[in-house]
């Protein structure tokens, strides 16, 4: 329709003209726009885009809002989110368990190494089940007195080997070749410990490490145990 006071084009039945914001009155209609409307931040109602005035309640709503894209209303999605809030926990538990519950030959081996290149005692006392750490704790009376124990020991080892290459940078290992090992050849450890150990593998590794001045490159052979559905060493090789 046609503004009387202005001649604005304003959509059929508006109350107020778009334009001027005067009250609208009876007029021939005009063709829709096809602009794509807005919401007046005034009243909510939709204006279309580009209007000075709202057709509803002529505020001015030059800066009106766009209209809201498709979807759930906001009380609809909260309750999504809240009555999903269990079945997300139970997904994050699952994700921990799985995190927490095991780890592969590849990240014992891993662990072996970065034991030694970094003289990383927990990293070492985390190669072993809690069975053989209990029998450590026995004779060292105390966790932090063994842990400073393997410390040293490591700290010596990698300070020679730093004295003959320079600093350590990095490393990098290949698992090529692994066969089960016999679990009977394992009694004299089996007779110290009350441990349940499932399977064995020993695995052969290359292994290059990097040093300043030089690197190493080598392969060891370590014995893998399992227990509990994780990979621990028993038994391997000094890197340096």
């Amino acid at each position: 329709m046609i503004c009387k006071h202005c001649n604005s084009v304003i959509p059929d039945n508006s109350a107020f003209c778009t334009n001027c914001g005067q009250k609208a009155e009876a007029a021939q209609p005009a063709p829709v726009s096809q602009s794509q409307p807005t919401f007046c931040t005034s009243c909510g109602a939709h204006v279309p885009a580009g209007s000075a005035f709202c057709t509803n309640c002529g505020a001015t709503v030059a800066a009106a809002a766009p209209a809201p894209k498709k979807g759930l209303p906001k009380g609809a999605i909260i309750g999504i989110i809240a009555g999903g809030v269990g079945a997300v926990l139970i997904a994050l538990i699952i994700l921990l368990i799985s995190l927490l519950s095991g780890n592969s030959e590849e990240d014992v081996i891993d662990l072996y190494f970065q034991a030694s290149c970094y003289a990383d005692a927990d990293a070492a006392m985390d190669l072993l089940p809690d069975e053989m750490m209990g029998m450590a704790m026995e004779f060292y009376g105390d966790e932090d007195d063994y842990r400073d124990s393997i410390e040293d020991e490591l700290k010596d080892s990698l300070d020679r080997a730093e004295d003959e290459y320079g600093d350590f940078e990095s490393y990098e290992f290949e698992i090529v070749d692994e066969d089960e090992y016999d679990l009977d050849d394992l009694d004299y450890y089996l007779g110290l410990l009350d441990i349940d150990i499932e399977s064995a593998k020993e695995v052969e590794i290359d292994y290059t490490i990097y040093f300043e001045d030089d690197e190493v490159e080598d392969s060891i052979t370590l014995i893998l145990i399992e227990v509990d559905g994780s990979w621990y060493i028993m038994d391997g090789e000094d890197l340096f």
